[in-house]
């Protein structure tokens, strides 16, 4: 049977895990940050996507209609105010790709339930039913 961990003890282990988590940061960042540069600049280009992207040395800013983030491009030490816009800027992108996915998923139950109903509905049978 272990013993419990002191108050002394948890505090020294969650301060180690944070400096490690924040060196981590400061290594995946320029990853991360072209990651988000490529994704911003693929949506913008899309057809009816409000992302966008703009580079002003020594800065990037990540727009789309209702948000902005500015982010640096090189970091040497960890700051929350970049790990939070960073974060934030790819939450955006995650979610418009769940939604995305979700109206491509509808359009195809749409198209789905047209077939079936064409397969299985004659051409009087469905325009009794207003279909």
């Amino acid at each position: 049977m272990m013993a419990r961990e002191t108050k002394t003890e948890r505090m020294a282990r969650e301060s180690a895990e944070l400096a490690l988590y924040q060196e981590q940061f400061v290594i995946d960042y320029p990853e991360r940050l072209l990651n988000l540069v490529y994704e911003y600049a693929t949506l913008g280009s899309a057809l009816g996507s409000d992302f966008r992207v703009k580079r002003d040395e020594p800065l990037f800013r990540f727009e789309t209609d209702h948000s902005a983030y500015i982010l640096p491009h090189k970091i040497y030490s960890y700051g929350t105010s970049v790990d939070d816009s960073l974060q934030c800027a790819e939450g955006e992108i995650e979610s418009y790709l769940r939604e995305e996915a979700e109206r491509k998923r509808l359009a195809n139950v749409r198209l789905e339930a047209k077939r079936k109903i064409a397969e299985l509905l004659t051409d009087e049978e469905r325009k009794v039913m207003g279909l």
